[in-house]
C-alpha cells in the first residue's frame, strides 16, 4: 500500500490534469458500447486513484502473494504495451489503479453498474460482485479476469 501511494506521486501532474479534466465523456452512447464503457471506466479509475491517494495505510494488514502480484503486473504491462504503446503515464496510472483494486480494495477491475452489453451489468449481490463477461474473457491467454474479484454469471 505504501509503495502504491508513493507511485501515485510519480504520475505527472500534466497527465493527471488531463485525466481529471475529462468530465465530458460521452455517456450518451448506447449502453454497452465501447464509448460508454470507456467513459464509465475512466470515471471509475479517476475515483479509485483519488481514493488510493487519500487512503490511510494503517488499515491494511494483509500480506500480498508476491507470485500472484508479479504475474498480475506482467499481464497488465503486456496488455498496456499492446493497447497503449508509448503511453507510459497511462500505463503506470492503470497499473497502480489495477493493483489497488485487485490486491488492496478487493473491488472489480471494471465499475459496478457498467453495462458489458446492452442489457447486462457488473453488479453486487449479497456482498459479492458478479460479471456477465468474466466466463468469456477469463479464457483469454493473458486475461486479468483471473484476478478480478467478480464471480462469473451465466
Amino acid at each position: 500500500m505504501l509503495l502504491l501511494k508513493e507511485e501515485t506521486a510519480n504520475i505527472s501532474s500534466e497527465y493527471l490534469a488531463k485525466v481529471n479534466g475529462k468530465e465530458t465523456e460521452d455517456f450518451q452512447s448506447p449502453r454497452g458500447s465501447l464509448r460508454h464503457k470507456i467513459a464509465c471506466l475512466a470515471r471509475y479509475n479517476r475515483k479509485k486513484f483519488a481514493e488510493l491517494k487519500d487512503r490511510d495505510c494503517p488499515d491494511i494488514f494483509e500480506d500480498i502473494n508476491t507470485e500472484k502480484l508479479e504475474d498480475f503486473i506482467f499481464r497488465i504491462n503486456k496488455y498496456m504495451d499492446e493497447y497503449a504503446p508509448d503511453q507510459s503515464d497511462l500505463k503506470e496510472y492503470i497499473r497502480i489503479i489495477s493493483i489497488y483494486l485487485t490486491f488492496i480494495a478487493k473491488e472489480p477491475l471494471h465499475p459496478p453498474g457498467m453495462f458489458v452489453n446492452e442489457k447486462q451489468t457488473i453488479f453486487k449481490q449479497g456482498g459479492v460482485y458478479h460479471c456477465p463477461a468474466k466466463s468469456k474473457h477469463i479464457l483469454e491467454e493473458m486475461s486479468l479476469c483471473k484476478y478480478c474479484v467478480c464471480r462469473a454469471t451465466d
